[in-house]
């Protein structure tokens, strides 16, 4: 289980270095391939939170467009990681994909915030598709929205996102 003190802290492994710094060369500018370091952090940190949580969990990863955002597909749920390095903003950056594009939503989709130098992943929190749908949310840039932290769930027990 894991503790009321969300954010959750997930601290980060030598092998996760190494599987994200593998799976993120792709064709791409060198921001691209940072975005998609980060963001293989962040769903590396919460497929291994999953496991710890939930026991014989089998976790299917969907990296399709590593340099946005990650998928995982657990218990026929799919979540959508989305990963930043901080949340300095109190926000986060969505593209408009994830929620208005039926063949890339999520059943959730969850903000983590990968602090890379100090090797911890920090769980900020999720958000139902179905709660996501129905804001009216704020363009963000051309293909974008801005999500405020204030719609995101914070949660004790990660069982309770599939309940």
């Amino acid at each position: 289980m894991i503790d009321n003190n969300l954010p959750r802290e997930i601290y980060l492994e030598e092998q996760d270095y190494d599987l994200a710094k593998q799976l993120s060369e792709i064709e791409g500018t060198e921001g691209q391939k940072w975005q998609s370091y980060i963001n293989l952090l962040g769903m590396l940190a919460l497929e291994r939170c999953f496991k710890e949580s939930i026991d014989n969990l089998a976790i299917q990863r969907i990296l399709d467009n590593i340099d946005t955002h990650a998928y995982l597909e657990l218990k026929g749920i799919k979540v959508c990681v989305i990963t930043q390095e901080d949340f300095w903003q109190e926000g986060l950056i969505i593209p408009k994909q994830l929620i208005d594009n039926s063949d890339h939503t999520a059943h959730f989709y969850v903000a983590i915030e990968v602090d890379e130098e100090n090797a911890i992943a920090i769980f900020r929190g999720f958000i139902p598709y179905n709660k996501l749908s129905q804001l009216s949310l704020p363009t963000f840039e051309k293909n974008n929205y801005w999500l405020s932290v204030d719609y995101l769930e914070l949660t004790d027990n990660l069982n309770n996102l599939f309940n």
